[in-house]
């Protein structure tokens, strides 16, 4: 959303106090003296002392819709000189903007602790920041500090706007959970609250996937394909097509083999820009599945490839054949050039005209 053309209807000050470090975090003298025993009731002896480790702060710690994600903060027994990194994620689960100015550690020992946290940052929707704490005891003893931030937040959108972004999350967790029926009626819940975050197309590709499982079931098969789905969303290309590979070579019978064909192929053409491959992927799908519902998409992201290799010819007889495939038959016999009557039709026959056009320009240039 372009900020300098939008009015925004508030701007809020806040700050918020998150005691990530809440537990008791001891230091021992050289030569790793100290030590831990965890007991049944919750308490930990920590260098022959009993000591209660306070509970982890929960989400509700930070307020409005920036989450802390809490992991075990405890940094257990170290010694003195040495260092303990680990991380927290802070997360604007808003449609709203957060501008976040400086992320302050407190308290007794706060000298005794680190963030990598410098400057400032702003968190549109969805977006999130990963900040490293490391502890660094100087001294023998107990250890505790707390994290400060300090942020605006900008409001764009109302609070009902706010509340239906939580199902979004509420869906995320319940999958990984491998709940996929209340995930998948979470997505529809959220979606049909019109969400106004990025997270809206990802919740449109993950409903009808986690939806087949109510159809044909939760097995590896299905694991698999929903593990490349999320993997891509994460930009990891190389993860996903490897789950997809795995999936047609396990189960090559599966009823999600012709989506993985074209997811694959899908990220080879767009994500990674290997056209040879995309053809290839394509063309299998196309010759393996003939019904399937991917099949002019397909025809389209051939001949798509073909013509970004260079293959002229090629490409140009896939675009014709796409454009055939749509072509009026009662315009055909009476010799016009005009689509069939419905939506889809004459979005691939526009599509195959104008490939057409394209390739019979680049080949008389050559």
């Amino acid at each position: 959303m372009n900020l300098a053309t939008r009015k925004l209807s508030s701007f809020t000050r806040q700050s918020a106090v998150v005691p990530l470090l809440a537990v008791f975090l001891a230091s021992c003298g050289g030569g790793g003296g100290g030590g831990t025993e965890a007991l049944d009731d919750g308490v930990q002896i920590i260098d022959n002392t009993p000591v209660t480790i306070a509970e982890l702060p929960r989400e509700e710690a930070v307020p409005q819709f920036l989450v802390a994600s809490m992991p075990d903060f405890y940094f257990g027994t170290r010694d003195v000189g040495t260092q303990s990194t680990q991380s927290i994620e802070l997360l604007n689960r808003s449609g709203d903007i957060y501008p976040l100015h400086s992320l302050e550690l407190t308290g007794a020992n706060a000298e005794e602790f680190q963030t990598n946290f410098f400057g400032e940052i702003t968190l549109n929707p969805a977006e999130k920041i990963v900040v490293d704490v490391t502890f660094v005891p100087l001294t023998n003893g107990q250890k505790t500090a707390s994290l400060h931030i300090d942020y605006d937040i900008i409001q764009q959108v109302s609070l009902r706007d706010n509340l239906n972004e939580q199902a979004f999350y509420k869906a995320d967790e319940l999958e990984q959970k491998g709940d996929f029926e209340a995930s998948a009626a979470t997505y529809k819940s959220y979606l049909a609250g019109k969400p106004v975050t990025p997270n809206k197309r990802k919740a449109s590709i993950k409903f009808p996937v986690l939806s087949e499982s109510e159809n044909h079931g939760d097995g590896p098969d299905f694991q698999q394909y929903l593990n490349a789905v999320n993997k891509r969303e994460d930009s990891d290309y190389i993860g996903a097509i490897a789950s997809l590979n795995n999936l047609l070579l396990e189960q090559p019978d599966s009823i999600y083999a012709d989506d993985a064909l074209y997811m694959r192929g899908y990220i080879e053409l767009m994500d990674n820009g290997d056209y040879r491959g995309a053809r290839d992927s394509m063309s299998q799908l196309r010759s393996s599945y003939p019904d399937t519902k991917y099949y002019d998409t397909a025809l389209y992201s051939e001949a798509l490839a073909n013509d970004e290799m260079g293959e002229k010819k090629q490409a140009g007889e896939l675009y014709q054949d796409l454009k055939d495939r749509h072509t009026s038959d009662a315009a055909k016999f009476l010799s016009l050039d005009l689509p069939r009557d419905n939506y889809l039709s004459r979005l691939w026959f526009d599509r195959a005209r104008q490939g057409l056009n394209r390739t019979s320009k680049q080949a008389n240039l050559l």
